[in-house]
Parts: structure tokens; C-alpha cells; sequence
């Protein structure tokens, strides 16, 4: 007879590999400045400072370019070190006035350890959110260790810990959303999503998955949550502050950034289009290529991303409610980062999450092959920038990948699938 592990060993390993995980995560990334937290701190600074017209400051070319003299001077304010790459704040200014006040009784680095911290404790409770989405039917502790194992390895999860990106906020909301959306609770699902939505964007394409379920108590709490932070967020910013914003996503849409880290079709389609070029801006370490991308690109990409998405939402009709529902979250999070302007890697921290429920959804050796590439991915990229020509390949192969694998969800055997009352 098969020895099963008893639930009080279970819990106790998974605890013990959650624990070391976050104190390896935290102390492998720990750091004085993070790039992106810290254009948050700064635009927060300038907001608690009265000088809101500051915020949105970039160069000229967005990420190209040296930052404006007001924007450099407050980071260093705030310690950033002198050598460090200054960013631009690229998110809506509702974020940056609720911290302003962190700014008058907190150091940066104080800020940027708590913030560490909470974004780890969140991304733990969002891989136990996962398992409630979708129970692989492993033991506890073995999907805890997959998933510690993506987490620290994965290159989308290494950069938004090397970075403290508030992507990780943005994705346990994601997470989060759905979990009670599965469990029923469609007003928390659409307020969740609809505050995802406010911090970026893109979370609000998930919304697709309530209205192909008819879901209109999630679709209208989404709607009118989002109305409501979007009305808070003048009220406390003013609508000048919005406008800027507004501009800036604008004239980020209307380019193309070109380096290692930007995992999207577009940069793909550049590429084709121009090898030598495009190709020469890959290495990891190697200064970005920034390009005008024409109108009808981003065209394209949204019907992609229209296309696939609903081929995916058709095809998982029927489904048990559960195993539907990981394959839609996980669909879908794939297509946002290879159609989006910029799909940097830190956009595929919600696939990587789910990426454990692959044990349950394909066979064994199969599951192993997708969940191994990801875990191994890094160190091929470190490696391979040893040999200029496989510099070429460090966006192709992991965009080749994504897609394989959504085409793989698209096509998974309904066998088994199947809700009670269809099959």
C-alpha cells in the first residue's frame, strides 16, 4: 500500500518551503532603489510636494533618453544611487496621491522593504489562491514546491522580485478576482478586477471571461468599480493630472521598445521585418532599440488577441467549472503579454502562477517539459549571451513558447473535461 503523507506533515513542508522561499526571494533582491517602485516613490513625492505637474515627466522618447533634471534630482533626493537607470511613473495618478502621505513619515527604503515584503506575503497567498481556482490533485506540498520553484526561477517572476514591480499587486488582484469569482461571488470578483484595472489597465481584458458567462453582476460591479476609482481619482488628482497621463499612455502605444526583456509579437514582427537591426538591440545587457509602431500593428494585435481569445472561451465551453476556469485565467494571461504595446516579461507572472495546473490538465511528462522550460529558461538566456548570434533568439524562442502552449489550452482532449451535465 501506497504511504500517504499525513495532512499535519503536508501543511508543515509547505509552510517550511513558503518561508524559505520568501527569505531567499527577499534577500537574493533586496536592494536600496528599485527601478519601478521607485518612479511610484518619486511621483508620490512630487504629489505630497504640491507639484503634481511633475508626475508624468519623461524624456522625450519615454524610456530613451535621459530623465528631466526635476524628476533626477528627487530620486536622488530619495537615495537613489548615481548609477542607477531612472524610469518614468506609468500608472495612474490615484496610486501616487494615496502614498504621497507615505512619503512625509517614511524613508524610500523603508517604503521599498515594506513594499517587498507585502508583495511577497501576497504572492504566496496568490499560489494558494490558485490551488482553491483549480486543485491539481497533487499533495499539498508538492504543488507548493512547483510553484516556489517557478516563483524564484522563472525568469517573469525573477524580474518583478528584482524589481518590486507593483505587477505583482496587480496579478494577486487578478488572481484574487477569480478565485471568487469560482467560488460564486461575482460582486467581489468585479470590484477586485475593476481595482486590478485601476492600478494597470490590462487586467480589465479579463472581463471578457464574464460576459462569455453571462456573468452581468460581475460585468456591471467591474463597470461601475471602475467608474468609482476613476471619479475618486479626480477628485483627489484633478482632471489636468489625468490628461498628462492620458498623453503618456498615448505616445507609449505609439512606440515599440526593442530589448531582451520585451516577450511580445510586435517585437517579433519587427524583427522579421528588419533582422539585423532589431536583432542587434537583444542582448540582455545591451541598450534598448526604441520604434515608431505603425497604427495599424496595434490593430492587429488587438484582433489577435480578440481572435485567440475567443476561440479559447469557445472551446472550454462545457468544461467542468473549475478546470475552465484555470485554463481561461491562464489563455487569456498569456495573450495580454504577447499582444500587448509592450509585453514585458513581468506581464507573464500570472501564467507562471498557474502554470502547476498543467499537472492535472496534460500528462505528466508533458506538464514537466512546459514547467522545466521556464524553470531553465535563465540560465539558457545568461549562457547564450556568450555567442552573439543566439542573442537573436532570446525573444523569438519564449514568445514561441507562450503561443505553443496557449495553442496546446486551445486544443486540450475534452475527455474527462466535461462538466456533469454535458457529458
Amino acid at each position: 500500500m501506497a504511504h500517504q503523507t499525513s495532512p499535519k506533515v503536508n501543511i508543515a513542508v509547505s509552510v517550511v518551503i513558503c518561508a524559505l522561499f520568501m527569505i531567499f526571494a527577499f534577500l537574493s533582491n533586496h536592494k536600496s532603489w528599485f527601478q519601478d517602485m521607485g518612479a511610484v516613490w518619486v511621483a508620490a513625492t512630487f504629489f505630497a510636494n504640491d507639484m503634481p505637474e511633475h508626475m508624468y515627466d519623461a524624456p522625450d522618447q519615454f524610456f530613451q533618453g535621459q530623465m528631466p533634471d526635476s524628476w533626477a534630482d528627487a530620486a536622488f533626493a530619495a537615495g537613489a544611487p548615481n548609477d542607477v537607470s531612472l524610469v518614468p511613473y506609468v500608472y495612474p495618478p490615484l496610486w501616487a496621491a494615496l502614498i504621497a502621505p507615505v512619503t512625509k513619515i517614511s524613508s524610500a527604503q523603508a517604503f521599498f522593504t515594506l513594499s517587498q515584503v507585502f508583495q511577497l506575503l501576497a504572492l504566496v497567498g496568490a499560489m494558494f489562491l490558485v490551488r482553491r481556482i483549480y486543485k491539481t490533485g497533487h499533495p499539498l506540498a508538492a504543488f507548493v514546491a512547483v510553484s516556489c520553484a517557478l516563483l524564484y526561477l522563472s525568469l517573469p517572476s525573477r524580474v518583478a522580485l528584482a524589481q518590486n514591480q507593483p505587477q505583482v499587486l496587480v496579478t494577486v488582484l487578478t488572481i484574487f478576482a477569480f478565485a471568487r469569482y469560482g467560488a460564486g461571488r461575482s460582486l467581489q470578483a468585479g470590484f477586485l478586477l475593476a481595482m486590478a484595472s485601476a492600478i494597470k489597465l490590462a487586467p480589465a481584458a479579463f472581463i471578457l471571461i464574464f460576459l462569455f458567462d453571462r456573468d452581468l453582476r460581475a460585468a456591471i460591479t467591474f463597470f461601475l468599480s471602475l467608474v468609482g476609482f476613476l471619479m475618486l481619482s479626480v477628485v483627489i488628482t484633478g482632471w489636468d493630472t489625468h490628461t498628462v497621463f492620458l498623453e503618456r499612455v498615448q505616445q507609449f502605444d505609439a512606440h515599440l521598445v526593442v530589448n531582451a526583456y520585451n516577450h511580445s509579437l510586435s517585437v517579433v514582427w519587427a524583427q522579421f521585418s528588419d533582422w539585423k537591426t532589431v536583432s542587434a538591440a537583444l542582448p540582455v545587457e545591451g541598450p534598448m532599440l526604441l520604434l515608431e509602431q505603425p497604427k495599424v500593428t496595434g490593430m492587429m494585435l488587438k484582433v489577435v488577441f480578440f481572435g485567440f481569445c475567443l476561440t479559447l472561451l469557445f472551446r472550454t465551453r462545457g468544461m467542468r467549472p473549475d478546470m475552465q476556469l484555470a485554463i481561461r485565467l491562464l489563455g487569456l494571461g498569456i495573450m495580454l503579454g504577447l499582444t500587448a504595446p509592450v509585453g514585458w516579461v513581468h506581464y507573464y507572472l500570472l501564467p507562471i502562477l498557474l502554470l502547476p495546473c498543467l499537472l492535472n490538465l496534460v500528462p505528466k511528462r508533458e506538464a514537466a517539459i512546459w514547467i522545466g522550460i521556464q524553470l531553465t529558461f535563465p540560465h539558457v538566456l545568461f549562457i547564450a549571451q556568450s555567442f552573439p548570434s543566439a542573442n537573436a533568439f532570446s525573444v523569438i524562442l519564449p514568445v514561441a513558447f507562450w503561443l505553443s502552449l496557449f495553442m496546446r489550452l486551445c486544443y486540450l482532449p475534452q475527455e474527462g473535461m466535461k462538466h456533469p451535465t454535458t457529458a
